[in-house]
């Protein structure tokens, strides 16, 4: 599949899934905006260079995307930075530890 000219934004995408799919994604000609919520600012950065020594672009974001203001900046600056917003990917969580002994609230917002 061809995406030249089409841009990707990944939530969770400076590890694991994330960033196989945004490394996926930009080798098949896209463009990515990643965004992450806690992590370490290297790995995105690691991430990021990978996607751009294939000859991609790529926007590194920070958000809260439980926070719905903050969902809406990151898909707004993404389209003003890249041009559009074709395709969304979403491999943010909360991980195992929120579902371990959490109320039913945390195990709702992790799935």
């Amino acid at each position: 599949m061809d995406l030249a000219g089409k841009v990707a934004l990944i939530t969770g995408g400076s590890g694991g899934i994330g960033s196989a799919t945004a490394l996926h994604l930009a080798g098949r000609g896209a463009d990515i905006a990643l965004v992450k919520f806690n992590g370490k600012n290297e790995t995105a950065e690691s991430v990021q260079s990978r996607i751009e020594a294939l000859g991609r672009r790529c926007l590194l974001l920070r958000g809260n995307l439980s926070q719905p203001e903050e969902a809406r900046r990151c898909v707004k600056a993404t389209a003003q930075s890249l041009g559009s917003l074709d395709v969304l990917i979403h491999c943010a969580g909360g991980g195992a530890r929120q579902l371990d002994g959490g109320s039913s609230g945390s195990m709702v917002r992790c799935l």
